[in-house]
């Protein structure tokens, strides 16, 4: 599958930009949730590679997915929360709101299992390559090389797995995932969607870096080292970053698969001049 990196990169941008106002009346609740999460997380100090963090984050993951998955739906069919209902729903219109239903419910339930899942991974990786009898990989970690050679295939196998994280997207439309994924097999595909996740998230994690790194003084190693007032600020810089961060990357992904998810039936608004309505 080819995908043309740098146009789906600026299609992110310019198409969340463009739904900035749609955006910013769906992101209200789950950023609030967020920033209620992780100022939980900074005032009681938890370790985010931890098991404590995930439980913590559970309801922020929610909304996020609620927030993604509507945003999804309005780039591939044009409708928008909330939904506009008549009295007396006919038989059809039921049915529909139904089928709708179940693509939001199905990307909610999947996007928050590759959360726990990815969240899992990186906890347990370091206790995994203890038992293993592998160091963990700090500035004096010297492997030899067979610890380097493991080390290069799972980067490798994350590399190429990088393709499942995102089949809440067609989920939403419900389009069936096997044949789904037999459009984006190879290797490269997961390259071109790292490439991606990489234009449309550096920019703005830059500014996420940039401004804490300003706020914090050089002396201080850790962010709970920090006054409480910076600590706040810069938790909710980054809470707006990543929120923000997100909507861009869903949009440039969506709009790197609309060739295929056309065949399922979307009709994505990156096709039309005009806004749908």
């Amino acid at each position: 599958m080819k995908i043309d990196i740098v146009q789906s990169s600026v299609m992110g941008y310019k198409t969340a930009w463009a739904e900035r106002h749609y955006l910013l009346k769906l992101a209200l609740i789950p950023i609030f949730i967020k920033l209620v999460c992780m100022m939980s997380v900074y005032i009681l100090e938890i370790d985010i590679l931890s098991f404590d963090f995930i439980f913590m984050m559970l309801p922020s993951y929610l909304a996020d997915a609620w927030l993604f998955a509507q945003f999804i739906r309005t780039l591939l069919t044009g409708e928008r929360w909330p939904m506009r209902r008549s009295k007396e729903p006919t038989q059809e219109q039921t049915e529909f709101m139904m089928w709708r239903t179940r693509g939001i419910l199905a990307a909610i339930l999947y996007f928050v299992l590759m959360i726990i899942i990815q969240g899992g991974a990186f906890v347990l990786t370091p206790d995994l390559m203890r038992t293993l009898g592998m160091d963990t990989v700090t500035k004096e970690w010297h492997p030899n090389m067979f610890v380097f050679a493991v080390f290069m295939a799972g980067i490798v196998f994350l590399v190429w797995a990088v393709r499942f994280l995102w089949l809440y997207i067609p989920l939403v439309i419900l389009a069936p995932l096997k044949e789904f994924v037999e459009e984006i097999k190879g290797f490269m595909t997961s390259v071109y969607l790292v490439s991606i996740w990489l234009l449309s998230v550096v920019p703005i994690l830059f500014v996420l870096v940039l401004i804490p790194a300003l706020l914090m003084e050089p002396y201080y190693e850790s962010l709970y080292e920090t006054p409480r007032s910076v600590g706040f600020v810069i938790v909710f810089l980054r809470v707006l970053a990543d929120t923000f961060s997100g909507m861009v990357v869903i949009a440039a992904i969506t709009y790197s698969f609309k060739d295929i998810l056309i065949k399922y039936g979307a009709k994505p608004i990156f096709e039309k001049q005009n806004k749908p309505f």
